[in-house]
Formats: structure tokens, sequence, C-alpha cells
């Protein structure tokens, strides 16, 4: 994966984390703490206005058919995700942030994505929640020409488009003022556009050739998977 997307994830992770650690403590401090009766209905309907941020782990599996060869049959292609991150904030019904995973496209390279995220959040009977958000970014493919008997791939080999998409997820909310979440989802993401790559190729079985493929990146992924973390 590109080193600026590397870079990126990891100072978001970071700044989430700092992020729960705050949430977290303001969480057990209002515990603590009796707030005043509202002297009237308008304070009453106040006390909870303002942005409140959250960072949930995301892993995920998905197929597509966003990589492509002259002399293949184009058939789906598998996409596993171990690694990804969701750093939001919440006011109200709100909800609005930002998104990054790593994911490898198995025996065809990997693609990783960047991007923001919009949306509501629908909370059901307790402690059960719903959400549905758009997203839109970049799309970042690595290591194109990957196959079951290559042994390196160099040259043109990474490609980086612009995506659109869409989320849906279901969570069960626990802990301290129920500010934890664990749940499923699903979406879909669909590159704008088409770009073509030409990777210089070496495969070995019995013996070895190096080549230089033509490979047409862009397409649609569907996805599914688990997301846990702190999200008010």
């Amino acid at each position: 994966m590109a080193n600026w997307l590397q870079d990126t994830v990891k100072a978001w992770m970071a700044v989430g984390l700092s992020l729960v650690v705050l949430g977290a403590s303001n969480v057990a401090f209002a515990q603590n703490v009796t707030p005043p009766e509202a002297d009237t209905a308008t304070e009453a309907a106040t006390v909870d206005v303002g942005w409140h941020p959250g960072i949930e782990f995301v892993s995920h599996v998905a197929v597509g058919r966003t990589i492509r060869y002259p002399t293949d049959s184009n058939d789906p292609q598998l996409e596993m995700s171990p690694a990804g991150i969701l750093l939001t904030a919440r006011n109200g019904m709100a909800r609005m942030g930002f998104t990054a995973d790593l994911g490898a496209v198995v025996l065809f390279g990997e693609r990783s994505h960047l991007g923001v995220v919009a949306g509501v959040v629908l909370d059901l009977d307790a402690p059960f929640r719903m959400e549905l958000l758009a997203e839109g970014g970049m799309t970042h493919y690595r290591a194109l020409g990957e196959g079951l008997f290559v042994t390196q791939v160099s040259g043109d080999d990474s490609v980086t488009l612009p995506y659109v998409g869409g989320r849906a997820s279901f969570a069960w909310r626990f802990g301290g003022n129920r500010g934890w979440a664990l749940g499923l989802f699903a979406g879909v993401q669909a590159d704008v556009g088409q770009q073509t790559a030409h990777p210089d190729v070496t495969s070995c079985f019995f013996g070895c050739s190096t080549s230089r493929e033509t490979v047409t990146v862009g397409g649609t992924t569907f996805m599914t998977g688990l997301r846990v973390g702190f999200a008010p």
C-alpha cells in the first residue's frame, strides 16, 4: 500500500484512540455527576447537544470485478480486509467522519481505500441501533499482476481511482452509557471510471519468464463484515 496512505491511517488511529480515551473519561464523569434540574423546557432540550467522537475497527470480506486481464474470464474476485478503521463523530441523528482499510484481492493484488462518510443513526429499542452511511473517496490498487505462480511484479503496477458507495449496519450497544457497539454491516463501493496498468510480471512454473501484462482496473465491490468500537 502507498506510504502516504499507511502514514495517514496510523495518524488517524492515534487521534482516534485519544478521542476514545477522552470520550470514555467524559462518560465516566457523567455517570458520577448528577446534572442539575433544568429550569425551563428549553434548557432540558439542549442538554445533549454537541458532537460525540468515536472510533471503530472494521473487518470485511467482499466480492467484485475490479481487476481484469485480457486472457481471463472476469469471474468475481474475492477480497479480504482484516484491518480497517471508522473514525466518526455523532450529533443527534447525524454521523460523519472518515474511513480507511487495507485489503487483498486474492491472487490479483491489493486494494485499499481512504474516504469520508456521512449519514443517519437510528436508535431502535435499547440496546440496538441502525446506521445508513454514504461514502466517497479514493481507492488505491497495487501489486497488479499478482497470481498463483508470480514471483515478482514491477513497473507500472498501481492505480488510484475515486469511488462512491454506501453501507448499512445493525449494532448492539453495550458498556457504560452504552457507548460501545458491536455490529454487522453490508455495503457497496463503485470506482468512478477505469484505468489501465502495464506491470512487468515474472512467473515461475517449470522455468521463469517475464512479460508485460495489460491490466484494466475499476469496478464495483460488494462487502459485508464486522465493526466494533466506541461509537456513542
